[in-house]
């Protein structure tokens, strides 16, 4: 064996020194041999291991009770340990049978200690470590074998008699040999090397410690008391003694049972072993080891290590000032028991008599606990406390500590729980019972808690999740609980204990009582950003869903109840964030959602937010409300202590902007009574106060003609759009309202046998440096924007022999300002498409696109394969990629992107005349051939970012590339992957798999390889796993790395071009944090041969480097292997998947490292014939809401842009309560993201069972649905029969109870067809069919919202149904539906006459659901007389805003409208559109209705008699199919021109403009996203991609038009100011330059040209500067001078001064520094006043940026202000990417003077921190400011 090794190690030598090759089969064959033996001795070595622990366990002071054989023949010993706590090992004997090292113990005659031997060769020693002997004091040896095959104990090779290591072969050993009970009763062991020990087995006497058997002593300066205890039948008389320390000194203290140990300066380490003998032959020994702790940090990662560590700190070792760290998730189910970390005894006073000063004896955790995101599971809180136990939770007590980031439980599968009763009162918490001067933040609950009272009476008992009793001290100062969140139940019982005040039982989700000295001056404590979704059952008198009793100095700011509580105590005192408030104390802007129900009579008292206000001083609620139930039979409306906000408004200062919402009613025996609470008579509902304290109560706040669709349809249509673009001639017909060309389906080529590429100019493309790599074009350009909304272009021949003029070619020639996106060319099976080329003198080819310039491509697939056959001459430059041959930048223009692309094409690449290797050579690649730019760029820059290439290579050429084959100049890769393999036969090439080289000012960041390169061409053929090579000073590579094998036959090893990462690291700035993973070898024929790369050599491999350049190589991260990618790539691996969800199985081997599961490729499930929904589990009715059974997906499922294709899914399920689509049902936390659904897939339904079905999900319940489209179409044939509901939609159904529901950005396009004979019911029993979604339903009262936001439907719907919709069949509980839009037409014949309910967004739309910005273009038509209405049918007590309806509506029920068809009860309409027709169908010769001028509100639909009906500010456009412009002359013409940033600034100019009363002003915006004023001065008179948005003369919403140049729109009318904006999130509006000034400069003369007559006034909007900086573009990031905002308003600031001193405008708008004086103001929020992190805030900032142009523009006209405008805008929405805070009555005001500020200096932010939010609406005074003026 030696001499084995030796000859591996003199291989190795050899291969480093000469790189000589040598046949490694045997080598490689003894290796596995060795992996194979360790594997196979693995079992034995883990049960060595067991036995080890065992011995362990029964030879380190513990006392062994009893010995008893199991049938096995395996002894079971009980035994005693220290805690006094019973436990058992088992003990399995066996012969020796080789000669291993054995081990086992030994008694050590001089102190009675066991310690471990070791025996080899027959010969028995002690186990040393570092030379001492070790110990059996709970410390178990390992044992184990190494890598090459040796046996070691704790990681040592074992050595026999000749010094050798010893082998580990396939045999057997054990520890111990036999076990048996000698004639004394005592346990006799032979060992496995012999020997014998002999334990006594006694029931007499046992001796527990407080200390852990190893001790770790932080403090040596402080003496150590060990508390110890002696119990057994012979315990009352036995003797306790010291009977050895070694290293320390050892005091035993009999009286106090204590045994206090110090320690000498010196000390490291010691023992102390304590004796106990009861005078009758029993003794016991309990030895403790003392070691110094080496740092003040401790590490924790086992159940054990916490035990130790709570031993530590209640031993005061110095443990208590430490910080630990939770290393990993914790299981404590072995933990009995629990003994708090800080077991001290709390004295918690809440006595005037001693000014409430709270103290405590012993110990406590003084220093910082942080859980770092994991978990404590299965910890069992359960104790009968005793009257010293008065501090109980994972910690006792808490002094000056911090406790943060843990989570105590789980959501599921965890046993945690906190019960506890009390002798005498005591304050507990599932984190810590006393919290004193201490932080608890960042921390979760799942455990349940259960108070089961106080043995007496009058004495207090607290319980919370947090803390029991959370304290304030003046000099230590106050506690902080921050960022909390309760999940676990809570159950509370009195026992004994009677009353309702500080000293009863107080329970919360929270925390129990907060409390301090009265003496306080200046500390406080606080509870911020608390949640508690707990519910509570309770017998107790004070309850609370945060804090029991807010006792004194507390502030509770921004916390939320979302609990319910059930109390029976009769005379209970409830308040649902608090029960009591004192003096010193705050609520601020704390919510309630959860109801209280009190069953325990008349005296019963609760309030929504608080039962009793008690103190005069300085007690306050500010902010916030109460929207939950307030259920009691005390009296209410100011007769009993009941109400929607505070039971007892006694004693306080002010309670003021507060929300009186929910309700209040009678339990009733639980048939509740509620009352009739109106905005009449709402404050007598609000509690019971006094008229001296009403005026402290303040601001309480109540609670027609279809139009054929434009796009490409055909294959001739795609063949004649082309034709349009070369010629010139007008693809209007080809675009949408947006102006995009679209496809309407897949197209197939099949019959088009050549083709000519769409923009067919003859492109110049340049990679000389003799004109500055200037390329051009001659001829025709696409330069609008194609979208293939997720289609696929089939069996397109790209097959040619290119002329000399035929420079660019692909599906489109030149690509100029263009976007093309969402497009699929081929397929994965059955398809033709091809790109097969040869060019006479060099072309740029690309499936896609063959010149790209200063254009994007966008979220697109190619399958076709790729073939170059090379050019015609030598030394002339051919490209070839899927997406693009040649990439590029312009100055001017700006640079191209290719985005979220994937080829999976294979590539074949030939030269023909074309030798070289050069940038005039062949260059192919996956994804695009060459990026280049000017050199001339100074900003503008090209970037690939997120692209995949599955593409395999096989070439002749000298430049390859699995994504660009060359990066030129100005270009930035990211996230970009390679998983094709290249053979490439070249003998002089040049490979990267990234990239083959890297030039001028490019960057590589975060870009991975996997497949493997091999060069078959001889030894020139030079290949980089990453790159080839590096040749510019400023490249740079940062992240990423290589995974695949580098195969070629040039050197390695820093002697030839060939490495893991670059083949030539010539010239760069720097390549760091790369990992250098795969392997690299020879080709050697084809007998590829291997270097070994380890940790030591790796950097030899990665490339060859110069030392001069090695510094500029950091942190290059050794891998060794390849690793797989984890997702589904398969149709297999998508139906194991779903097999392993529905098992409850491991999915972990689709998990990626996030633990979301993506797909790695599209999917084709055509041969899939009988699918099953990932998580198929059951949805069935609970005693509240629903309940799931069997599993559902609670994952994240991400598509990355994917599509699924195939998918035949038939629901034929005959059991209620089943779910069925791609998914069954999402459960809370799922999210299901980003892929496609093609129109191949298809749902049907044929259950005849109470079901929901869906293409995506049947069910979804608490979860996220975003960016998923389908083109799926959808049969309805359910038979579950009359009044059994049923659904089919995009989603089946959704329910909201704690999380919400999310529905974003998704569309359905396919067509629905529904039919039904059985089901004739009208309403919720129904069969529910939509576009979207079929049925959404909230648990009553939730605090959460269903939220569909940005959703389409385009799909046609013919069905028989009684409700069929749009967008949602019916909202029936919590909906929020924003920019929502149908364009699908509806037709149907519901059995019964009279019988349906159809509306084209929704059915119907009940109480506490609202709609904003929905629009509907379809026709609905009721054959059978059903309720009808354009938006919905049936309108119950919700709110809509900016809605519209433009189609027809037909229904021979008199219940039809353009809005609605019926109204049960209130609802509202605000600024809204009537369009469309409303009428009779008539048997299909429609009668249309028509009203007078004074009766038109009639087309809206009909109103219920008694019913009102809020109609505020309706646009009448009957008759129109599409939005149209207001009517009159125009007295003040206003020209925006600007990117999302002017949208930001005018959004709201309309509103204004309407309250204020002005009709004759004429708005227009010239929109296009993200552009520059480069980009419009250069497009002035040729782009018309633009979105031209107009308000016209008295209206009151933006309208949309498209295919309008700006110089077409500003010759339109005579403008009378014109506005012009730079996009200040680019780095063209950083950096002032000539190229600046002539950009703006000729867009105003460009304006000016078309004007006659009187000059236009013209204003430069300098707009915002970012909150989160990662929304800086990539291009710009490089020219970054700051590092914050304040850094960037700067520079924007400065560009501002500039334009004004050099460019002739008349005045700045500055709506930046608006936003930044306002980021100032109370105002500012959690997302900077932005709603993504660089766009304004949808409601307050757009809003303040109105006024900001109102008063700018408009006043100077009309001398009308702001100050008493009513325009308010009242949506909110907290998602991070539509953030809106509603403008109110409040912050209107605030908003209006952070705009006055800005007129007033433009340039500078102005300190908003001191107004106030409540100021009376029209108390703002002007703020003098020149009109017009430049500074």
């Amino acid at each position: 064996m030696k001499r084995f090794f030796r000859y591996i190690m003199i291989a190795v030598v050899g291969m480093l020194s000469c790189a000589c090759m040598f046949d490694d089969t045997e080598l490689q064959g003894q290796l596995g041999d060795i992996k194979d033996r360790i594997e196979k001795l693995q079992g034995r070595i883990d049960a060595m291991n067991v036995q080890l622990t065992a011995m362990s366990h029964i030879t380190s002071g513990n006392v062994i009770t009893s010995v008893t054989q199991g049938s096995d023949g395996k002894y079971v010993i009980t035994y005693l340990d220290s805690k006094n706590k019973e436990k058992t090992v088992v003990l399995a004997t066996m012969e020796q049978m080789i000669n291993v090292p054995v081990l086992g113990v030994e008694l050590d005659s001089q102190n009675n200690l066991y310690y471990w031997t070791v025996t080899v060769d027959g010969k028995t020693t002690y186990l040393l470590n570092n030379g001492e002997k070790v110990p059996v004091s709970g410390y178990t040896p390992k044992v184990s074998v190494d890598a090459e095959g040796f046996w070691t104990v704790n990681g040592v090779r074992i050595n026999d008699a000749n010094g050798l290591p010893i082998e580990a072969n396939d045999g057997e050993s054990c520890v111990f040999k036999s076990v048996e009970i000698n004639e004394n009763g005592d346990l006799v062991i032979t060992q496995g090397n012999g020997s014998v020990i002999t334990l006594p087995v006694q029931q007499a006497i046992n001796l527990t410690l407080s200390a852990m058997i190893n001790t770790t002593v932080v403090d040596i300066t402080k003496p150590m008391e060990i508390a110890y205890d002696v119990t057994g039948a012979n315990a009352e008389g036995a003797m306790v003694a010291v009977a050895e320390a070694e290293g320390v000194t050892a005091v035993i203290d009999r009286e106090k049972k204590v045994i206090t140990v110090t320690f000498p300066e010196e000390f490291k380490s010691g023992h102390m072993i304590a004796l106990a003998n009861d005078f009758a032959e029993h003794t016991v020994l309990r030895p403790v080891f003392f070691e110094k702790a080496k740092s003040d940090k401790i590490e924790i990662r086992t159940a054990d290590e916490l035990v130790q560590f709570a031993a530590d700190v209640n031993a005061k070792t110095g443990a208590e000032s430490m910080k630990a760290f939770l290393m990993n998730d914790i299981d404590m189910k072995d933990v009995a028991s629990w003994i708090p970390i800080g077991n001290g005894k709390f004295a918690g006073s809440v006595s005037g008599t001693n000014q409430h000063v709270s103290t405590y004896e012993g110990a406590a955790f003084q220093g910082t606990f942080d859980g770092q995101g994991n978990s404590i599971k299965n910890l069992k809180l359960v104790a009968d406390l005793t009257a010293d136990q008065t501090a109980y939770g994972l910690f006792g007590i808490l002094d000056g500590a911090t406790v943060k980031n843990l989570t105590i439980g789980a959501p599921e599968g965890d046993s945690s729980e906190l019960s506890f009763h009390s002798a005498n009162g005591s304050d507990v918490g599932v984190i810590a019972g006393a919290v004193m001067s201490s932080t608890i933040e960042n921390c979760v609950n799942y455990a349940p808690m259960h108070a089961r009272g106080t043995g007496v009476d009058n004495v207090r008992a607290t319980m919370g999740a947090f803390g029991g009793f959370v304290y304030a001290d003046e000099e230590k100062g106050g506690s902080v609980l921050k960022d909390l969140v309760n999940y676990g139940t809570i159950t509370a019982e009195g026992d004994k204990n009677t009353k309702n005040g500080a000293t009863s039982v107080m329970t919360a989700g929270i925390a129990g009582i907060t409390n301090g000295t009265t003496n306080i001056t200046t500390v406080r404590n606080y509870v911020v950003n608390c949640i508690n979704y707990g519910d509570m059952t309770s017998s107790v008198p004070r309850t609370s869903g945060i804090i029991a009793a807010v006792n004194q100095f507390t502030d509770v700011e921004r916390c939320k109840n979302y609990g319910n509580q059930v109390n029976s105590n009769a005379g209970t005192r409830v308040g649902m964030i608090t029960a009591t408030m004192t003096f010193g104390t705050l609520l601020k802007d704390c919510e309630n959602h959860g109801d209280a129900i009190m069953t325990g009579g008349t005296g019963a008292q609760v309030g929504g937010l608080v039962c009793l206000l008690n103190s005069d001083t300085e007690c306050v609620i500010s902010g916030g409300g109460n929207y939950g139930r307030i259920i009691s039979d005390v009296p209410a409306s100011q007769t009993g202590y009941k109400g929607t906000l505070v039971a007892n408004f006694s004693k306080f200062t002010k309670v003021e902007n507060v929300v009186a919402g929910g309700g209040v009613g009678t339990y009733n025996g639980g048939e509740y009574v509620m009352e009739t609470i109106t905005e009449d008579n709402y404050m007598d509902y609000i509690g019971k106060y006094s008229a001296a304290n009403a005026e402290k109560i303040a601001n309480i706040t109540f609670q027609g003609e279809a139009v054929p669709v434009p796009g490409i349809a055909t294959a001739q249509d795609l063949v004649d759009f082309a034709t349009a673009v070369n010629t010139g001639a007008s693809i209007e017909k080809w675009q949408d309202a947006q102006g995009d060309v679209v496809l309407l389906n897949d197209i197939d080529m099949k019959d088009i046998a050549s083709w000519t590429p769409i923009g067919n100019g003859k492109f110049i493309g340049s990679v000389s440096g003799g004109n500055s790599h200037v390329s051009t074009y001659e001829g025709a350009a696409f330069t609008g924007v194609f979208d293939g909304k997720g289609y696929s272009i089939k069996n397109i021949k790209l097959v040619a022999d290119l002329t000399a003029d035929q420079t660019a070619y692909g599906l489109f020639g030149i690509l100029d300002g263009a976007t093309v996106k969402n497009l699929t060319i081929g397929a994965p099976e059955g398809d033709s498409s091809e790109l097969s080329f040869h060019s006479a003198n060099g072309s740029d080819v690309g499936v896609i696109a063959g010149a790209v310039m200063s254009s994007t491509i966008a979220n697109c697939v190619n399958y076709a394969p790729m073939h170059a056959r090379g050019t015609g001459v030598d030394n002339v430059r051919a490209t070839m990629g899927a997406f693009g041959g040649f990439i590029y930048a312009d100055e001017a223009k700006g640079g191209s992107v290719l985005k979220d692309l994937v080829n999976y094409g294979t590539i074949t690449a030939e030269g023909d005349k074309n030798t070289k290797n050069g940038a005039t050579s062949i260059m192919a690649a996956g994804i695009a051939g060459i990026t280049n730019g000017a050199t001339t760029i100074t900003s503008a820059r090209n970037l690939v970012y997120n692209c995949v290439n599955y593409g395999e290579m096989t070439s002749s050429v000298p430049r390859t590339s699995g994504i660009v084959s060359a990066v030129n100049q100005y270009t930035d890769l990211e996230l970009c992957k390679n998983y094709g393999n290249q053979t490439n036969s070249n003998t002089g090439t040049r490979v990267g798999m990234i990239t083959a080289i890297m030039a001028n000012y490019t960057s590589l960041k975060d870009c991975e390889n996997h497949g493997d390169a091999i060069m078959t061409g001889g030894s020139g053929a030079q290949v980089g796993g990453l790159v080839c090579l590096l040749n510019h000073a400023s490249c740079t590579i940062s992240g990423g790395g290589n995974y695949g094998n580098i195969i070629g036959d040039i050197a390695a090893a820093q002697t030839g071009y060939k490495g893991l990462l670059v083949a030539n690291f010539s010239k760069f700035e720097k390549v760091e944090n790369v990992v250098a993973g795969g392997g690299i070898g020879t080709y050697n024929g084809g007998n590829y041969v291997m270097e070994t790369v380890t940790s030591d050599n790796y950097m030899t491999y990665i490339g060859k480097y110069s030392s001069a350049n090695a510094s500029k190589i950091t942190n290059i991260i050794f891998n060794g292997a390849a690793e797989e990618v984890p997702g589904i790539a398969t149709a297999q691996d998508l139906l194991d998947f779903a097999a392993a969800v529905n098992s409850g199985a491991s999915i972990e081997k689709w998990q990626a490292k996030d633990g979301g599961v993506n797909l790695l490729a599209d999917i084709d499930m055509s041969s899939v014939e009988n699918w099953v929904p990932i998580g198929n589990a059951k949805c069935v009715a609970g005693d509240v809401y629903p309940v799931i059974v069997g599993n559902a997906w609670t994952g994240k499922f991400d598509g990355n842009g994917r599509k699924i294709s195939g998918l035949k899914m038939v629901a034929a399920g005959a059991e209620d309560g089943a779910n069925y689509g791609l998914f069954g049902v999402l459960a809370p936390g799922a999210l299901v993201q980003n892929f496609i659904i093609d129109s191949s897939c298809s749902l049907e339904v044929t259950s005849s069972a109470v079901t929901a079905n869906g293409v995506l999900a049947g069910y979804v319940y608490d979860a996220t649905i975003r960016d998923v489209t389908s083109y799926a179409p959808m049969t309805f044939k359910g038979t579950a029969g009359d009044k059994k509901f049923m659904s089919m939609a995009l989603i089946g159904q959704v329910y909201c109870e704690k999380e919400g529901v999310v529905m974003d950005s998704c569309h359905n396009y396919g067509e629905i067809v529904a039919e039904n004979t059985v089901n004739l019911q009208p309403g919720a029993t129904a069969y529910h069919i939509a576009g979207l979604v079929g049925f959404a339903n909230a648990l009553k009262d939730a605090p959460v919202m269903t939220t569909i936001s940005d959703c389409s439907n385009y799909g046609n719907m013919t069905s028989a149904t009684a409700r069929t919709s749009g967008i949602v069949a019916a909202c029936n509980r919590n909906v929020q539906l924003s920019n929502c839009v149908n364009h699908g037409n509806q037709f149907n014949t519901f059995p019964k006459q009279g019988g349906g309910r159809l509306g084209n967004i929704t059915c119907n739309i009940t109480a506490g659901c609202s709609m904003t910005g929905c629009v509907n273009y379809g026709d609905l038509i009721s054959t059978t007389g059903a309720r009808s209405g354009g938006i919905a049918s049936l309108t119950n007590t919700a709110v809509f805003e900016n809605c519209a309806n433009y189609g027809e509506i037909l229904s021979d029920d008199a219940n039809r409208g353009l809005f609605w068809g019926y109204n049960g009860s209130t609802h509202t309409w605000k600024n809204c559109v009537a369009g469309g027709k409303v009428g009779t169908y008539n048997n299909g010769t429609p009668v249309y209705d028509s009203y007078t001028e004074e009766e038109k509100v009639k087309y809206l639909g009909v109103f219920k008699a008694g019913v009102d009906s809020v109609l505020e500010n309706i646009t009448y456009q009957v008759g129109s199919t599409q939005p149209g412009a207001g009517e009159g002359e125009a007295e003040l013409n206003i020209l925006f021109i600007g990117n999302s940033f002017t949208k930001d600034a005018v959004e709201h100019l309309p509103g204004l403009l309407k309250a204020a009363g002005l009709d004759k002003v004429q708005l227009t915006h010239m929109y296009y996203g993200g552009r520059l004023v480069s980009e419009y001065y250069a497009g002035w008179s040729t782009s018309s991609d633009y979105k031209c948005y107009e308000c016209g003369p008295g209206a009151t919403t933006w309208t949309e038009t498209t295919g309008k140049t700006l110089k077409q729109v500003a010759e339109s009318r005579s403008w009378d100011i014109i506005t012009i904006q730079e996009h200040t999130g680019n780095a063209a509006a950083w950096t002032w330059n000539s190229t600046a000034q002539t950009n703006l400069q000729g867009m105003i003369n460009s304006a000016k040209a078309t004007q006659t007559g009187a000059m236009p006034k013209f204003y430069y909007i300098m707009s915002q500067a970012y909150f989160n900086m990662d929304k800086i573009g990539s291009g710009s990031k490089p020219s970054m001078t700051w590092t914050d905002q304040a850094g960037m308003w700067e520079v924007i600031a400065s560009f501002g001064k500039k334009v004004m001193d050099n460019v002739s405008f008349d005045g700045i708008i500055s709506t930046g520094v608006m936003l930044q004086n306002l980021r100032t103001s109370p105002l500012d929020n959690d997302m900077n006043l932005t709603r993504d992190g660089y766009h304004m805030d949808n409601g307050i900032s757009r809003y303040g940026a109105a006024c900001t142009v109102f008063e700018t523009l408009i006043t100077p006209k009309y001398g009308i202000k702001l100050d008493s405008n009513s325009y308010r805008y009242a949506v909110e929405n907290t998602s991070t990417s539509a953030y809106c805070t509603p403008v109110t009555d409040a912050n209107a005001p605030v908003a209006l003077k952070a705009a006055r500020y800005a007129i007033a200096n433009p340039y500078v932010v102005t300190d908003m921190s001191d107004v106030k939010e409540d100021l009376p609406g029209n108390s703002i005074g002007d703020v003098e400011y020149e009109e017009g003026s430049k500074e």
